[in-house]
């Protein structure tokens, strides 16, 4: 994981566990999804990121919630959502989407 990290110039952020239940409960009350620790978690990072500037406002941000489907989760309110799409666990397939919404914005 480090490996991929430094080749790729990313990073990783630690959240605690309260962090993740209140991006749990965002997730919940803005998206209209079910309570998903994995998606909170990622909810989580994404604020802190905000928080500390390191995500701009007016830039592009992919969320991946790994579990959303493994849990049947599929929002509560379809009108709360943004642009949901379902991918099945193929990295080329997931690669190809992520270009294609990329090279739309």
């Amino acid at each position: 994981m480090l490996q991929v990290l430094k080749e790729s110039n990313g990073s990783a952020v630690a959240v605690s566990e309260g962090a993740i239940y209140a991006g749990m409960n965002l997730l919940k009350e803005y998206a209209g999804l079910k309570e998903s620790p994995v998606a909170g978690t990622v909810i989580a990072g994404l604020s802190n990121l905000i928080r500390e500037g390191r995500i701009g406002p007016d830039e592009l941000t992919v969320a991946v919630l790994t579990d959303s489907s493994r849990n049947g989760n599929v929002s509560l309110n379809p009108e709360l959502t943004g642009k949901l799409i379902d991918l099945p666990a193929d990295h080329k397939r997931i690669q190809q989407t992520l270009e294609g919404i990329l090279h739309d914005a």
